[in-house]
């Protein structure tokens, strides 16, 4: 299967995209626990917020292009527009596990920030797994479809 330049583009960058989403995930954790809690949602903890929810939903579509890759071009599309929904989803379902589990643990804000912890690690591995190709086989492999040179004459 050819795959186009663009898609192999897009991979690379959202690669990039979801470690610096992991990164803004610890610094927004590490202005909570340097504030012992006082800062969750404002000032520096509101900003990383922000910077990670658009690094993340854009780097989460190229880890659902880089799964679909090997399908057909709906697939692909799917997996790239369904990719954001599926991590708003599973941040939902892990955010109950992880209030479940911390319960009255820790600093009041711990049931609440589990979840960043939990979210911080596995943007980071999976940015990093994609970077290092460890997702659907090895680094992308397949030939690059040609691209045009330009209007014929």
């Amino acid at each position: 299967m050819l795959i186009p330049k663009w898609a192999r583009g897009w991979i690379a960058v959202t690669e990039t995209v979801l470690i610096l989403g992991g990164v803004a995930w610890f610094s927004k954790l590490a202005v909570v626990v340097a504030t012992d809690g006082r800062v969750t949602a404002t000032g520096a903890a509101g900003a990383f917020f922000t910077l990670v929810l658009v690094l993340i939903l854009i780097g989460s579509t190229g880890a659902g292009l880089r799964l679909t890759m090997n399908g057909e071009t709906v697939s692909q599309v799917l997996g790239i527009v369904l990719s954001p929904v599926m991590f708003v989803a599973s941040f939902m379902l892990l955010q109950e596990v992880a209030r479940a589990v911390v319960g009255g643990l820790g600093p009041n804000y711990s049931r609440e920030e589990t979840i960043i912890l939990l979210t911080a690690v596995a943007s980071f591995v999976v940015g990093a797994m994609l970077l290092g190709g460890l997702v659907r086989g090895s680094r992308i492999t397949a030939p690059v479809s040609p691209e045009p040179d330009g209007p014929h004459s």
